[in-house]
């Protein structure tokens, strides 16, 4: 019985080695994506194996604002969010993104679209920006970035940052909408619109 209890334990600690391995580089990729859109170095964080089981916070992504409206240095992302990013590059090889075409993808696609803008929203946080309005609708206007440093062809990153826009914007909540995130709005950041 013994023998049985290690070896599962040495399984386990395995398996969290190579996570947290791969956790490192893409946490740096990541990390490397918000940096440039915050203009400071920043860090993004993915959970390590045994966190991503006990985590019930619910939150995509988050993070911390002090006291005076400053940013942390970092964010984090929920385990569901890092995953998905990690479907991206496969995603994005198989060609799965055809379907964005005429706005009806499976259930994957989706999450890895959301899991993309999750990172692109988070970053424009780290930017300092803690209106959740704002920093949605500057990230409606990055993600075409983020997805082309991720991998994807420029057709396909505009395709995405459009198909997000259309089918994923109107169901987030009043918080992350405002009348001036629009084309020649208070919030347009002038690099054209998905």
């Amino acid at each position: 019985m013994r023998y049985v209890l290690l070896v599962i334990l040495a399984g386990v600690a395995g398996l969290a080695f190579v996570n947290h391995q791969s956790g490192s580089t893409t946490s740096r990729e990541y990390s490397a994506i918000a940096s440039a859109i915050a203009r400071r170095p920043v860090e993004v964080h993915c959970p390590s194996f045994m966190k991503s089981l006990i985590s019930v916070d619910g939150e995509s992504g988050k993070v911390e604002f002090d006291a005076n409206g400053r940013p942390a240095n970092h964010a984090d992302l929920s385990a569901d969010t890092c995953s998905a990013l990690g479907d991206f590059t496969k995603l994005v090889r198989k060609k799965s993104f055809g379907c964005i075409s005429n706005d009806s993808c499976s259930g994957d696609v989706d999450k890895v679209v959301v899991a993309l803008h999750t990172l692109t929203h988070e970053s424009y946080h780290l930017a300092g920006y803690e209106d959740e309005a704002a920093s949605e609708c500057f990230a409606i206007q990055t993600d075409a970035y983020t997805a082309t440093r991720l991998g994807a062809s420029s057709r396909v990153a505009r395709a995405i940052a459009h198909y997000y826009l259309e089918s994923q914007y109107r169901l987030t909540s009043s918080d992350y909408h405002s009348p001036e995130c629009r084309p020649g709005g208070r919030l347009d950041l002038g690099r054209g619109w998905p």
